[in-house]
């Protein structure tokens, strides 16, 4: 009777209930083997919901490290001096970032990790929008002019004007520019900070 008592304490991994069932027998104390062996099963059975490891996205962080606190995939996560950071340090801990927690799971249902491994978060990167276009009408006086008809290049209040054949003018022509004239350049501006003027007024 008291072999078949043992099999059905040991089947519960609970010591408590293996000394409930002994007392059943007899109220002999269980021994000391059979207790360390129901011990160890009931750890077992504790840790066998992180063994296989728990991924997720880390929130609710509380706590200093070594003794971290928080909350991963809906369950608690509690750090101990004892665990081990892979991937990272303790400190890297934060929220949003992806770990993947292995160790047993407490009685209050929260996991004491024995590794947490830090995983490298992907982003995919972002190509920035091209700049827009900004149409400019700046007036000044002309320095700087190189090139010849209709490819002229020239400055105007610190702003590179660049002429092309499809650039119009007013009271003039490509060729009535020159050093020292002033004029009005009407255009849009271009990646390196230029300006391509679709007009060019000449002022009197």
């Amino acid at each position: 009777m008291r072999s078949r008592f043992l099999a059905v304490c040991a089947a519960t991994v609970s010591l408590l209930a293996f000394a409930a069932c002994s007392s059943q027998d007899g109220g002999t104390a269980p021994d000391t083997d059979v207790a360390g062996s129901l011990s160890t099963a009931a750890q077992a059975n504790g840790t066998s919901a992180a063994n296989g490891g728990l991924t997720g996205t880390v929130s609710l962080l509380s706590g200093a490290c070594p003794t971290l606190s928080f909350k991963l995939e809906g369950k608690i996560v509690k750090t101990v001096a004892a665990t081990r950071f892979d991937g990272g340090a303790c400190a890297d801990v934060k929220n949003g970032g992806r770990v993947t927690v292995t160790g047993p799971t407490q009685s209050d249902g929260s996991i004491q990790p024995e590794k947490v491994t830090l995983l490298a978060t992907t982003t995919t990167p972002t190509t920035p929008p091209p700049p827009t276009a900004t149409t400019l009408h700046i007036t000044g006086t002309i320095s700087g002019i190189t090139g010849s008809c209709p490819g002229v290049q020239f400055t105007l209040e610190a702003k590179t004007i660049k002429i092309s054949a499809a650039t119009t003018y007013e009271r003039g022509a490509c060729a009535t520019l020159g050093n020292a004239i002033r004029v009005t350049a009407t255009g849009t501006t271009q990646a390196d900070g230029s300006v391509a003027a679709t007009r060019v007024a000449f002022q009197p």
